[in-house]
């Protein structure tokens, strides 16, 4: 093969890092880093990884943003860590968000304005 076709099919494999992909990575080590802090533990990426059911330098691999987990990943490590989706995936800051709670509030605040606008029809 040549040299040329050899730098072509690298350029391939190398992974181009999105805004969500810096940011997910970024969080990731921030949860690690927090969860052994606060449970007293001084864990490797590997440790944590074997310990998840992952492959051995996964977790490494999602914090360096050169792979991205799939599903299957993505609830392994929320239910590793107990961190909502939300704030595994940087949709929020809240690492006690709950979707249940949100859902309720958010039925309330609909019933709220409905009876609003029955009363100004009225």
């Amino acid at each position: 093969m040549s040299k040329e076709k050899n730098q072509k099919e690298d350029k391939k494999k190398k992974k181009v890092m999105t805004e969500f992909d810096i940011k997910f990575s970024e969080r990731l080590s921030k949860i690690r880093k927090e969860y052994c802090e606060q449970n007293g533990k001084k864990l490797t990426q590997q440790e944590i990884s074997e310990d998840m059911g992952l492959g051995t330098n996964t977790l490494s691999s999602y914090e360096t943003g050169s792979k991205t987990p799939r599903i299957q990943q993505l609830i392994k490590i929320k239910k590793y860590y107990n961190v909502p989706y939300e704030y595994l995936l940087v949709e929020t800051d809240d690492k006690n968000y709950n979707t249940d709670e949100q859902a309720i509030k958010n039925r309330k605040a609909i019933n709220d304005i409905k009876k609003i606008l029955t009363d100004l029809n009225d």
